[in-house]
């Protein structure tokens, strides 16, 4: 319960302040993408303070073959050089071990599951995906149980969206009542997104182009932070 009420009070704290810009080129995201993108950037900083030589870990990134290309792009973020320097030059010997012995050429065998030491395919999800799903889990659960109480549904309707996935992940955890009030809620939003994207759409038409520009200027931008696909 305490991780959860903790969990919640992040939720709560993110909604109650300013929206501040990500390491996504998007707009500010919805309360539960910002989070998980903090949970992801905290876990990688911390593993180039503490843990870039632990042996252990690096064998794990190894069978992952290194971070999947959004995450790549979080560990930018942390600007660490020498950590990343330590960590890829780990994986780039790998690669070149593995091609020497094993050209990824077209009449190359492919190996079983039990045999890719042999291979150059993944054994192993990328880490900060791994990293992002337990976060999801831990965040959606925590606003599922928050939205009995109406400071929670207060805030909600206060701030900007969520997106889809956070939205159909919370939905499927929350009690009905709750449930029902979350799909009504963004739902709406959805509805006044949609009209909107539609008057982008046909102001674009040259019969139209004369018209004025209102909120809808930028709601295919918007519409990229709604839909976006959930964590495997």
């Amino acid at each position: 319960m305490f991780d959860l009420e903790t969990s919640l009070r992040e939720i709560l704290d993110t909604l109650q302040a300013e929206p501040k810009a990500t390491s996504s080129a998007l707009p500010v995201r919805c309360v539960l993408c910002q989070l998980v993108e903090k949970s992801v950037l905290t876990t990688l900083r911390f593993f180039f303070d503490e843990f870039v030589n632990d042996h252990a870990i690096r064998v794990t990134i190894r069978k992952a073959r290194g971070f999947c290309r959004e995450h790549t792009t979080a560990l930018y973020q942390c600007r660490d050089a020498l950590g990343t320097a330590i960590l890829y030059s780990d994986l780039l010997d790998q690669t070149l071990t593995q091609w020497r012995e094993h050209p990824p050429t077209a009449s190359a065998p492919r190996f079983s599951f039990g045999r890719r030491t042999a291979s150059s395919n993944p054994e192993a999800p990328c880490p900060a995906c791994a990293t992002a799903q337990e976060a999801t889990s831990r965040y959606t659960n925590a606003l599922a149980h928050g939205l009995e109480r109406p400071e929670v549904r207060t805030l909600l309707e206060a701030s900007l969206p969520l997106c889809v996935a956070h939205t159909e992940q919370v939905v499927r955890q929350a009690k009905p009542t709750s449930a029902n009030y979350l799909l009504a809620l963004e739902t709406k939003r959805l509805e006044a997104l949609y009209k909107e994207l539609e008057e982008l759409i046909r102001k674009n038409d040259y019969r139209f182009r004369h018209e004025e520009w209102g909120e809808e200027r930028d709601a295919w931008l918007r519409a990229l932070t709604h839909l976006i696909r959930p964590e495997k």
